[in-house]
């Protein structure tokens, strides 16, 4: 090997091994401990963010831990059925692990302390790549140290979804120091552990997959070994990039629930990059007014300071690191780094009202590091009587610099302790942001309180008429208010804008069951079952409006199959049960699903009453058992709020089964009232007929229907 292709050590470093070993391992676990004291929030904070509700709260394969989930998250590539255009398996599979170790929504303790870990280990891995590249433990560990404990880093371990990123920052981090070892000492195996790690960073977050670019920026400066060989050298780190990005372009095809993509406009693609790189920097020097969500400008104009101060700082920003790349080149290759690690989350392919978030500078912050560190390494290789003191200045002032940096991200923390918390925080910092007024309706409809869950939607399309997420939000909460009329226009609109979105069509299908058009309801239901085919709720709604049709052979098959995808699920149980009563009459089975019904949601009324049902009307007198119907029917009662005329009926006929029958008909009598004050002509017309029966002494008894 020729001296030109040897090989060559940072000329600032000295291997890490000449460290004392105790030193380091002091400054690691000093690292350690201000990184985790700076986040120890984390452990109690509760609140949900953007990502929260696809990746874990509505996830149904996260929520059923086994080998069948973690087989679906590895096996589903190019169409993933629980999170769209995403293909993160090992991310999918820890979250899967945590709800195993007791993680819920509400107890988000064992997803966070996952993710603290992972960043607690991000961090030490960074310590030890500026170790291993500029040889100098105190720099190493003063870059690392700001990296760890600043405020940008707070969303990526708070939020529960965010799993992906702090999974894919660890391995991303040992993939490049393992790069390290190996141009600095030749040996392969380094080289295998750096790809594979790099794999499994691909595996946790396809935003990775930029990597390879910045490992050849990394061969220029700092380890000064560039060349056609060693670029050459990632050509299996490349080949990663390439089926990773084929698989995510893929993944997006067919899973891709927005509207079409924006017509082509480079001039805005340039000046939003420019604006990116400006805005995230102000962030990193400047870390306030965080948010979970941000809004892009809504025209790139020079004379609008949100737009011009941003571009003039990353314009001033990549002329000094120009003007000094030969005093300090670690700022332009720690700005090199962080702009392609950067790349992936341009937004270039969509515009949105959000395009920047905190948690994407958690993997290009290597970048940054490296620049700080590079910066620190020259105040450490000065000469003279005053070098000392410089170097002790120094220590002192980054000391402050993560000082304070922790003491915000205490404060930020403060912000994640429960939803509301955090979403009234958002629309504090971004008033004019829809996103941030989506989110608080969405909490307010979480908690229950429809009427504020609307008025936030509706600021929301106030902001922006277009946003989709916005108006089927309101639709719901509008259909919870008993507004059927107005609801159904906010659902429409919702799936206009965004026709391949399955919740959309899901929640048109809810409106249409409700006003009782069960074919178009069928109709909207089989839509959002094309998107998503294993979509539980939206398969058991389809049954229920295969049955409302009288196709209850077609319903009964829907529903066996929603349970083979979920058992036990309490709806479609419920669903089943009261088609196959409807279908063939009462059956042992149908007991048994209703069971399952009340074991999976036992605070739930509909199963109670129907169970009730059968054990006081059934044909089949071996079913019968009138005293737990009366248990059963007075449990439905205390679980309802208000007074039910359906759940009166079910009283009545258990009373008049255990042959109660003057107290049955009085019960029955006020369920007649109430169903006539509901408007609910056919079910009082029901009762009053069985109240007769109740008046002469005898029982009603169910009679199955035919199949039509």
């Amino acid at each position: 090997m020729s001296a030109r292709k040897r090989p060559i050590p940072p000329p600032e470093a000295s291997a890490p091994a000449r460290r004392e070993t105790s030193t380091v391992i002091a400054l690691a676990a000093a690292i350690a401990l201000a990184v985790s004291a700076a986040h120890w929030p984390a452990l109690s904070a509760q609140a949900l963010a953007l990502d929260d509700d696809l990746f874990v709260v509505s996830n149904r394969l996260v929520q059923h831990p086994g080998w069948e989930s973690t087989r679906r998250f590895f096996s589903e590539v190019t169409n993933p059925s629980t999170v769209s255009a995403y293909y993160l398996p090992l991310s999918m599979t820890s979250l899967m692990l945590d709800w195993a170790a007791g993680g819920r929504p509400g107890h988000l303790r064992a997803f966070h302390v996952t993710s603290l870990a992972l960043h607690v280990l991000a961090t030490l891995l960074l310590f030890l790549l500026l170790l291993r590249l500029f040889g100098s433990a105190v720099p190493a560990a003063l870059a690392a140290l700001v990296y760890g404990v600043h405020p940008l880093m707070v969303e990526a371990v708070a939020s529960a979804g965010e799993r992906k990123t702090v999974l894919a920052t660890a391995f991303a981090f040992a993939s490049v120091l393992a790069h390290a070892y190996f141009a600095t000492t030749r040996a392969r195996r380094w080289q295998v552990v750096s790809l594979a790690c790099f794999a499994l960073a691909l595996l946790s977050k396809p935003s990775a997959l930029t990597l390879p670019l910045g490992l050849i920026v990394l061969e220029a400066w700092p380890l000064r070994r560039l060349s056609m060989a060693t670029v050459l050298e990632k050509w299996p780190f490349l080949a990663l990039s390439a089926v990773s990005g084929v698989i995510s372009i893929l993944a997006v095809r067919h899973t891709w629930e927005f509207g079409s993509l924006p017509p082509l406009d480079v001039p805005r693609m340039l000046a939003q990059v420019v604006w990116l790189q400006g805005f995230y920097l102000g962030k990193v020097f400047w870390p306030a007014g965080l948010s979970t969500v941000y809004a892009a400008p809504v025209v790139y104009t020079l004379t609008d300071p949100a737009v011009a101060l941003p571009i003039a700082g990353a314009v001033l920003a990549g002329v000094a690191c120009m003007v000094l790349r030969h005093r300090v080149p670690g700022l332009l290759a720690g700005g090199l780094v962080a702009l392609v690690l950067l790349a992936p989350t341009f937004a270039l392919l969509r515009y949105s009202p959000v395009i920047a978030y905190d948690r994407y500078l958690h993997l290009p912050a290597l970048g940054l590091g490296l620049a700080l560190a590079a910066t620190l390494v020259r105040v450490w290789q000065w000469e003279g009587v005053r070098a000392r003191l410089a170097r002790q200045v120094t220590v002192l002032a980054m000391l402050g610099v993560a000082l304070a940096a922790g003491v915000v991200t205490r404060a930020t923390w403060a912000h994640w302790r429960d939803t509301l918390g955090l979403w009234q925080h958002v629309v504090r910092v971004s008033p004019g942001m829809p996103g941030a007024w989506n989110g608080l309706g969405a909490t307010y409809s979480g908690l229950g309180d429809s009427a504020k869950a609307a008025e936030c939607f509706r600021r929301a399309i106030a902001a922006d008429s277009s946003y989709a997420d916005a108006q089927q939000n309101l639709g719901r909460e509008l259909m919870l208010l008993g507004r059927m009329d107005e609801a159904l226009p906010h659902l429409q609109l919702a799936l206009a804008l965004e026709p391949g979105s399955a919740p959309a069509a899901f929640q048109l299908g809810v409106a249409y069951q409700r006003l009782g058009r069960a074919s178009e309801a069928a109709a909207s239901f089989q839509r959002s079952l094309a998107i998503r085919p294993d979509d539980t709720a939206a398969r058991t709604r389809l049954g229920a409006a295969q049955a409302a049709l009288g196709r209850l052979d077609e319903a009964i098959a829907t529903l066996r199959w929603s349970l083979s995808l979920e058992p036990g699920e309490p709806y479609a149980s419920l669903s089943l049960a009261t088609v196959i009563e409807r279908r063939t009459g009462a059956s042992a089975e149908v007991v048994q699903l209703l069971q399952q019904a009340i074991a999976a949601k036992p605070d739930w009324a509909d199963p109670f009453n129907e169970l009730a049902w059968v054990l006081a009307t059934a044909a089949d007198s071996s079913l019968r058992d009138p005293g737990e119907a009366l248990r059963l029917s007075q449990l439905a009662l205390g679980l309802t709020r208000s007074p039910d005329p359906s759940l009166l009926d079910t009283r009545a006929a258990s009373l008049a089964a255990a042959g109660r029958f003057a107290e049955a008909a009085g019960v029955a009598e006020r369920a007649s009232v109430l169903a006539h004050e509901q408007s609910l002509d056919s079910l009082r017309a029901d009762i009053d007929r069985r109240a007769r029966l109740y008046r002469r002494g005898r029982p009603f008894v169910q009679q199955p229907a035919s199949n039509r």
